[in-house]
């Protein structure tokens, strides 16, 4: 068993040997003899026996190094280890931080997002209201205007009747009369544009 480890450990540290390599196979106890891996598991590994973390094989690809079973790290490697994790868990804490504000600053920019759209909302039915009520207006308008072109020709039949029966006092009078609401309506007019 611990020749295989060491022959795993070489090939792991060694940059010739390449896919080629085939771990050592067995028989599969359950059934119709298919080869599996090699394979050791924890179970074989109980607390009676007195197996340890030692026991297990063990790969740190960044610092290409394989720890097998009884090779104990010395205090540099260690050291090393542990400045390593200490790095990425102050690593893992930046990233947890950068997280935290970037879905703060998401949060924030949708809820502006969202007051600005409700606000452009209120605005765009205010100015339809806006609308609505000026083409109210405009309708008003040309309503009065008919009604001041109707009073124009209805005065001017009216003098020339006036004006063949020879009543001049009551002509003067219905003649001014429509002036005075001739001007009236003007002046609305314009007080509404």
């Amino acid at each position: 068993m611990s020749e295989d480890l060491q022959t795993l450990a070489k090939i792991h540290n060694d940059p010739k040997m390449g896919k080629s390599f085939q771990l050592p196979r067995r028989k599969n106890s359950r059934g119709k003899g298919v080869p599996t891996l090699h394979v050791r598991t924890s179970s074989n590994l109980t607390a009676s026996s007195g197996g340890d973390d030692d026991d297990l094989i063990s790969v740190d690809s960044e610092m290409s190094l394989v720890y097998v079973p009884g090779m104990k790290m010395n205090d540099e490697e260690t050291k090393d280890l542990l400045r390593q994790l200490t790095e990425k868990k102050k690593e893992l804490n930046r990233c947890k931080a950068d997280l935290r504000k970037v879905n703060a600053e998401m949060k924030s920019s949708q809820l502006s997002h969202d007051n600005q759209v409700r606000r452009l909302q209120t605005q765009i039915e205010k100015l339809e209201k806006a609308k609505d009520e000026a083409l109210s207006i405009k309708n008003d308008v040309a309503k009065q205007m008919k009604n001041i072109a109707s009073l124009r020709s209805a005065g001017t039949l009216q003098l020339e009747k006036n004006n063949a029966d020879a009543n001049a006092g009551t002509d003067e009078k219905a003649v001014a009369k429509i002036r005075k609401d001739l001007i009236r309506l003007q002046k609305e007019l314009d007080s509404e544009k």
